[in-house]
């Protein structure tokens, strides 16, 4: 358990308002856009599904020609509703503001952070988290989250960002085993190609 020195001043002062996952979400209308959060007293309670020290957790922007941030990964996480209905991603300021730790129950204060909206997949992300944002977070396992269990075809954009387990579900892959190549460091001649393995370091 832990309370950020600033936010928890302003919590001795006043009460918390929490909010649930759906009146979040409720807060922007449109098909997609971006609101700024402006309560100090709001604060949202979840369970981080990420893990903060996994390479996959996000795509990692090509910001150049053979030049990738690799700071996004690390900067994201993603945190769902108690009954796994609602997810959101979550992207922090700086890669040390990431201390969320997978299945642990987290409140966070909402006041700062931009709520964005994106469609097709509908897909929300809180952005502008620091260390400071987080209120309480206490150490979870796994059967902290929802038993959700779907098909394939029974998933939905409210689906997004949460943890779901796959029923009767087998992945082929036709051309053997897969392996994760980025594009820009790869090296082609007339007679053969040279791929060194950099989609990760």
């Amino acid at each position: 358990l832990r309370m950020s020195r600033g936010l928890g001043d302003v919590y001795k002062r006043q009460d918390i308002r929490r909010v649930t996952f759906g009146e979040v979400r409720a807060m922007i209308t449109e098909a997609a856009g971006e609101k700024t959060i402006d309560d100090p007293v709001v604060v949202l309670e979840g369970i981080v599904i990420s893990d903060k020290d996994n390479p996959n957790m996000e795509t990692n922007p090509n910001t150049a020609s053979q030049k990738i941030d690799f700071t996004v990964n690390n900067r994201t996480a993603y945190i769902q509703s108690a009954d796994g209905k609602y997810g959101f991603r979550i992207n922090t300021v700086a890669e040390s503001d990431n201390v969320l730790k997978r299945y642990s129950a987290v409140t966070i204060s909402l006041n700062g952070l931009t709520l964005v909206k994106e469609s097709n997949p509908t897909r929300y992300t809180l952005k502008g988290l620091t260390v400071d944002h987080i209120t309480e977070a206490v150490d979870g396992s796994l059967g902290n989250l929802a038993d959700k269990r779907k098909y394939m075809d029974e998933l939905t954009d409210d689906d997004m960002y949460t943890y779901v387990k796959l029923r009767n579900v087998e992945i082929s892959i036709s051309d053997g085993a897969y392996t994760n190549v980025n594009d820009g460091y790869q090296i082609k001649t007339d007679s053969v190609s040279y791929t060194h393995l950099r989609a990760h370091e």
